[in-house]
């Protein structure tokens, strides 16, 4: 009964983007008829998890195929499952952590295999996504501590954490940050740097861009409360791992953070630059114009969610010579 409403609410809500294109012209200026399919396609399975739960994500099939580019080899990572994507042409000494993003309650490497595979290539570098623990079978901290431990895993496999990027999506976006506050505190060396893909790191927050971007996003305050709650059991996220701006981020690795105008985050992801620059540390901010919620996963689709990628790697590159 969901998929079978589900599929009718997707089926009218294409009808309705192309009726409206047709009529009005695309939603976003730059937007092409992919991107504009892609984007209705997004909003609606995750603002429809609402009413199904967000559990039913979990259900979604997955994408499927190998690239020839990279060979992908499942792991142990102390305990936390993980997947090794490494390029084909070479075995790089650079890794990169990545964190995919799903609000805490879906996702998984496979998920994210685009944006994965595009740093891996064009870094290049090794990179290590963990297939970390997830609500609601499993409430903060588990996604933080199997992040962490997947880290410190490297670190013990000899990989100098001069040679780590730390890099994640939304949510992963959050346990970036997270895991660096971690380690900070734990008085462990920082990673060379980290690449923050619209960082949810305010998952409360209200007004502004959570309303005016609302109508050009692909998800909505509704579900980013409802993942939370889920993640959160209930109780306030007032963690620092998980809403950041809430605490001290000094003596953090360089920061390369990237956002969409179009996102509900544009307001929070702003606000995080501008304490991590006021706390001492090396930030940068790109901001893509007409850009949705982690374009960066569609690349094959968006000309600028590749060059976006581009920039990523060349971050990448910068921090481990």
């Amino acid at each position: 009964m969901k998929t079978a409403w589900f599929l009718v609410m997707l089926t009218g809500a294409i009808l309705r983007t192309v009726a409206r294109r047709l009529v009005r012209g695309p939603h976003r200026p730059s937007w092409t008829w992919a991107t504009e399919l892609a984007w209705v396609s997004m909003r609606s399975v995750l603002i429809g998890s609402v009413k199904l739960g967000t559990g039913w994500l979990k259900s979604l099939p997955e994408p499927r195929g190998s690239d020839p580019r990279v060979r992908v080899e499942r792991i142990d990572a102390n305990g936390v499952p993980a997947e090794w994507w490494m390029p084909i042409a070479e075995e790089p000494a650079r890794v990169i952590l990545y964190l995919h993003g799903g609000g805490y309650v879906f996702g998984s490497p496979g998920t994210h295999r685009e944006i994965i595979t595009r740093l891996a290539t064009e870094t290049p570098a090794r990179v290590l996504a963990p297939d970390y623990r997830m609500a609601p079978e499993h409430r903060f901290p588990a996604a933080h501590d199997d992040c962490l431990t997947a880290y410190r895993w490297l670190v013990s496999r000899g990989v100098e954490p001069a040679q780590i990027v730390v890099a994640g999506d939304s949510a992963g976006g959050a346990l970036s940050v997270g895991t660096l506050l971690a380690l900070r505190d734990a008085g462990e060396l920082q990673p060379a740097g980290a690449v923050l893909v619209s960082p949810w790191i305010d998952p409360l927050a209200a007004g502004g861009s959570m309303e005016t971007n609302e109508p050009y996003d692909i998800g909505n305050r509704d579900f980013l409360v409802a993942c939370i709650q889920e993640y959160m059991d209930g109780k306030t996220p007032d963690d620092p791992r998980v809403a950041p701006l809430r605490g001290d981020l000094a003596g953090l690795a360089p920061l390369f953070i990237a956002i969409g105008s179009c996102e509900v985050l544009f307001d929070q992801v702003h606000a995080l630059s501008a304490r991590a620059r006021s706390a001492g540390v090396e930030t940068r901010l790109a901001a893509y114009e007409d850009q949705f919620h982690a374009f960066q996963n569609l690349a094959s689709l968006i000309p600028e969610a590749a060059r976006a990628i581009g920039e990523m790697s060349a971050f990448a590159r910068e921090k481990t010579p």
